[in-house]
């Protein structure tokens, strides 16, 4: 029976950087790369199945970025600003290398990639900011299947720099809330803000070449929190709902019941804005725990200025 070497086991962090120019990502946890085959089976009425053939070929590089907030926020929420029928990949090839800490292991590089999940945001004094994102990678554009290397290519170890890495920059802490007027003008929450950005993708094939990209069909946001304030009542939650009232008829505009949701960190250096958000659900509760105001649900609405759409939300940092 053969050997095996401790040292023979490849394992240990990695890391990530994507597109030319941008800060290098480190993760919380594990980097999960999965890469799948999309096949066709071939069916008689002979012999059953006799074949699989492949169809599709795509790569998922999945992980939950370490919390660099100021860093990679931008990056890493930049298909905000993408219209409906655009590609998530651009119109050139952005490039995702993975580079193990240790030696011999090698280095990979993914070369046509595309964010098809943007992150969580948790604001809160509580937990690190980033929730699990998703790169998808395929072929470089105009390439074929004969092409080597066109997905992905390894190279021999270069050791990763890590001259830009900033422990300050991994921001957790509470964050402060407006949302139109008293008592909605500065509120504090239980547990901090999530926030969810929804990318919808639709998927482009060609006969001979397969998945060549994933563009985007719909975009949304929507933030949770369950609020605290001793100005909050009852009334006031189930009236900001508009479900029922003067004016109020099926089929009304969100946007009417909503204003900006303005969420601040608590140095004042960043914020996170959900465009004209509307109140969409909320819980009351009674009983020896619960909180009479639970956990409230808004959703960003679509603006427009001048005719061009506003984004449903804006981020800034220092």
């Amino acid at each position: 029976m053969p050997t095996i070497s401790r040292t023979q086991i490849l394992r240990g962090p990695c890391q990530i950087t994507w597109g030319a120019g941008s800060a290098p990502m480190y993760s919380k946890g594990d980097v999960i790369i999965v890469a799948r085959t999309q096949t066709l089976g071939v069916q008689t009425s002979g012999f059953g199945e006799i074949d699989q053939r492949a169809l599709d070929v795509e790569y998922k590089i999945r992980f939950t970025p370490s919390g660099d907030f100021i860093s990679h926020a931008e990056l890493l929420f930049a298909p905000m600003a993408l219209k409906v029928g655009e590609s998530i990949f651009g119109a050139t090839d952005k490039t995702l290398v993975v580079k193990p800490f240790t030696s011999p292991q090698q280095v990979l590089t993914f070369k046509n990639v595309g964010l098809s999940r943007m992150p969580n945001l948790r604001l809160t004094a509580a937990e690190t900011i980033f929730g699990e994102l998703e790169f998808t990678a395929l072929r470089s554009d105009a390439t074929t299947w004969e092409t080597a290397d066109s997905i992905v290519a390894a190279s021999a170890h270069s050791a990763p720099d890590h001259a830009t890495f900033n422990a300050a920059a991994h921001l957790v802490q509470p964050w402060s809330a407006t949302w139109g007027s008293s008592p909605w003008d500065d509120f504090q929450t239980e547990t901090g803000w999530t926030i969810t950005p929804g990318m919808e993708l639709s998927e482009q094939r060609v006969d001979n070449a397969g998945l060549i990209d994933l563009c985007v069909r719909a975009l949304s946001v929507t933030a949770q929190a369950t609020p605290i304030d001793t100005g909050l009542t009852e009334a006031i939650v189930l009236g900001k709902l508009g479900h029922a009232g003067s004016g109020r008829v099926r089929g009304q505009s969100m946007a009417s019941l909503g204003a900006d949701l303005v969420l601040t960190s608590a140095d004042a250096g960043s914020s996170v804005t959900l465009d004209q958000a509307a109140l969409i659900d909320a819980q009351l509760g009674w009983g020896s725990e619960s909180k009479r105001i639970g956990q409230c649900t808004w959703r960003a609405t679509r603006t427009f200025t001048g005719g061009a759409a506003n984004a449903l939300m804006t981020i800034t940092v220092p």
